[in-house]
């Protein structure tokens, strides 16, 4: 099984079928279950809800240093583990966690110690004697907690995804009673797993060295003893991708399902699921090609980035069929973003059985995510491999993003074009960069086809036309690095270009009808509350390769329009001058300035009001504490130091009611945190305050000079700069906004 989370202690190679199966035949005879335990149903909640808040990192140190040869019998080894946790659940990760700490393979027991000892079983099960989940009972059952040892069928090493074919793959686990629920356990993958294993059966189709296809090697792999917790209390709707009880009631799932369906089950793997993805095509882990093409679709979570990648295989043990020759196996599968989907579009070279790996992580890491089986019964006449499969795949990314490219004009790695039509793809650029865009074909040289392809930097937008010269598909790779940096360029985007030959008839089909009668229903509809139902509509038009009418067009201009309204409009509402800026430059800048001129106007007034504020505020902000303080010991203070303090937290929004007695105000200084005066003054806007109350500001602090103020007290000299100027802004502001529009007479 895939790598744990903790750090390896110890690796040992070896040569066994299956390191992850348990042995079918044990000398201790230990029942499964014993009289009295609840019957198995389904949990209440789920695992993330059981582990919340909890760290057992001071129960994992401790029982990783229990010595087993220090105690005679199981019981006297279990309660040495357990006494210091009163909790059933502390108990079962302090014996779990223990047992993952055992050097079973490497180390040499004693062969003197007793049967029932901790050393004696633990000889019995480096030799296959005994089963991790028979032990793992005893361990439970001597502190009397509730623990039963389940048999069944397990996707270990040595299954092969599709098949189904159970031989080999029996297997035990164990459920706990934890917090009034059973919770499913497997020790032996919890304290074990394997790398490197290879069945020999597959070759490589799309390998490094171009034109050499490479087999595997069988091997056994290496077993790495570690802790891994994806098999410690996994939550049943997730453990039944691995394993299938032969009594169905202890799937502990409120829909049993059967042993075919279960063969049948994705091949998902334990990062899958740690990541949160989401299978979005064919749910099996076998798929039929369609005239040698298939797809699979995965889908992130919002916000998760994981560098994904691939490796397909061909079955070299299919005797119905030959491996592809030794010029074919280039460029079989696409790999293309979009939003937040990732899909694998595969052309199978040739008839036969394939496997694809999907692989995902961060910075580098990678970890096997998902597995299918790909049957290819018959190949069409025309399938060709695409022009390249660039290792980040096609579209847009958060690489593009990182490198200092926002894609504009194009989110989805597929875009449909037109020979001798040229496309634009634009992007608005955050860094200086310096940018080399390629345009390739399948057995065409890159270097025939750059008259077809330009880009131009203009402020800070880029723009690639491409202009296909034929029909057929084309990659445009995207290359850029920072000005200045002596790396190389490094590649950031691409894009799949498609001139769709296939589609050439003049009629369209229900399926295209509907899609375009909903763009132009979207169009003519949705606002900037609901701009992604026509960005969808955009992106459904593009994956059918409907012709542009002028519809499309409409769309892109009237997508592009909402999501510029939406940007100024977010900002204005929440007034926010870092949201107003980009929002403003962008609006600036695009094609629809004309049609946004009133927005950009309001949100340019709003954000120069915005700015102003923070400049009166930060006199004020740059007090220190004790000036303050200083104005907060008077206790009997001037005239002049009472009025400005009053109409400080008049503006502020304290009632006038509560302002007539310096001792009120002494309070009101004394707040800390949000309600400090300081703070207050920070968050200040004047969304909330009238032209009367400013009148009223003003007419308290008009007796008084500014040196009047800062000769009593240099504190109250900046609180009566700030509120006079505050609510000068706020009265001409008001009267502004009140003058009626000039008209011309008639």
């Amino acid at each position: 099984m895939g790598c744990g989370s903790s750090t390896a202690d110890v690796v040992v190679v070896i040569h066994s079928t299956d390191p992850l199966q348990e042995p079918t035949t044990e000398l201790n005879s230990v029942p499964d279950t014993l009289d009295g335990y609840p019957v198995p149903r389904p949990s209440h909640n789920r695992k993330s809800d059981v582990l919340q808040f909890l760290n057992f990192k001071e129960v994992d140190n401790d029982a990783r240093n229990v010595v087993p040869g220090d105690f005679s019998t199981i019981e006297d080894l279990s309660r040495r583990v357990t006494a210091a946790y009163p909790k059933t659940l502390s108990k079962v990760r302090a014996l779990l966690v223990w047992l993952s700490a055992q050097p079973i393979l490497s180390q040499k027991w004693s062969t003197s110690a007793q049967a029932e000892s901790p050393e004696g079983i633990l000889g019995m099960m480096q030799r296959g004697e005994m089963s991790y989940a028979t032990f793992f009972a005893m361990l439970c059952r001597a502190v009397d907690i509730q623990c039963v040892i389940i048999h069944g069928i397990a996707k270990s090493v040595i299954y092969e995804v599709g098949e189904t074919n159970t031989d080999g793959l029996t297997n035990s686990w164990n459920a706990v009673f934890v917090g009034g629920s059973w919770r499913l356990i497997f020790p032996l993958w919890a304290c074990r797993s394997v790398v490197g294993h290879s069945t020999g059966k597959w070759i490589l189709i799309e390998p490094k060295d171009i034109g050499k296809l490479e087999s595997e090697k069988t091997t056994g792999g290496a077993v790495i003893q570690q802790l891994n917790e994806f098999f410690f209390l996994t939550d049943p709707d997730v453990f039944q991708y691995h394993c299938f009880p032969n009594d169905p009631l202890w799937q502990l799932v409120p829909k049993v399902i059967s042993l075919e369906k279960f063969l049948s089950l994705p091949f998902l793997r334990q990062d899958f699921f740690e990541n949160k993805l989401k299978l979005m095509s064919t749910s099996s882990c076998r798929l039929e090609a369609t005239r040698g093409e298939c797809d699979v679709v995965i889908k992130t979570p919002d916000n998760l980035s994981l560098t994904f990648s691939y490796d397909l295989q061909f079955s070299s043990k299919d005797l119905d069929s030959k491996p592809p020759s030794q010029g074919q196996p280039q460029n079989c599968v696409a790999m293309v973003h979009q939003d937040n989907k990732v899909s694998f579009s595969v052309r199978c070279p040739t008839e036969g059985v394939y496997k694809l790996k999907i692989y995902g992580g961060r910075e580098g890491d990678k970890r096997w995510l998902y597995s299918n089986c790909i049957v290819c019964a018959e190949v069409s006449d025309h399938i060709i491999p695409y022009p390249t499969a660039p290792d980040i795949g096609f579209g847009p990314q958060k690489l593009t993003e990182e490198a200092g490219l926002i894609a504009m004009s194009h989110k989805s790695g597929c875009v449909q074009v037109q020979r001798n039509k040229t496309c634009e793809i634009s992007f608005t650029l955050t860094k200086f960069v310096l940018v080399h865009s390629t345009l390739h074909r399948f057995d065409v040289s890159s270097n025939s086809l750059a008259q077809y392809v330009s880009q131009r930097i203009q402020n800070d937008n880029l723009r690639i036309d491409v202009t296909p010269p034929q029909d057929g598909e084309y990659t445009l790779h995207i290359n850029c690095k920072e000005k200045g940096s002596k790396n190389g360029f490094m590649n950031v985007c691409n894009y799949l270009l498609n001139t769709d030959v296939k589609n050439t008839r003049s009629w369209e089909n229900a399926r295209e009808k509907v899609a375009r009668q909903d763009l132009r229903a979207k169009t003519l509809s949705v606002t900037t509350k609901n701009a992604k139902e026509l960005q969808n509509a955009i992106e459904k038009a593009n994956q059918l390769c409907l012709e542009d009418k002028g519809d499309l067009k409409f769309a892109h201009e009237r997508l592009d329009l909402l999501q510029l309204q939406k940007a100024l409009d977010d900002g204005i509402n929440r007034r926010n001058v870092d949201i107003l800026e980009p929002a403003i430059k962008a609006a600036k800048i695009s094609d629809q300035v004309y049609k946004l001129s009133d927005r950009i106007k309001e949100s340019e007034e709003l954000r120069d009001h915005l700015l102003t504020l923070k400049r009166f505020a930060h006199d004020v902000l740059d007090m220190k504490q004790t000036t303050i303080s200083e104005i907060h010991r008077y206790s009997i203070p001037s005239p002049v130091i009472f009025n400005v303090m009053k109409a400080t937290f008049l503006l502020l929004g304290e009632h006038p009611q509560n302002l007539e007695i310096w001792e009120d105000l002494q309070v009101l200084m004394r707040q800390t945190g949000r309600q400090s005066l300081l703070y207050k003054v920070r968050k200040f806007d004047t969304l909330g305050t009238d032209r009367e109350l400013a009148t009223r500001v003003l007419h308290i602090l008009e007796p008084y000079t500014v040196e009047q103020v800062s000769s009593a007290s240099a504190g109250a000299g900046t609180f009566y700069n700030w509120a006079k100027n505050i609510a000068t802004e706020v009265i001409g502001r008001k009267q502004s906004k009140a003058k009626p529009s000039k008209t011309k007479k008639k």
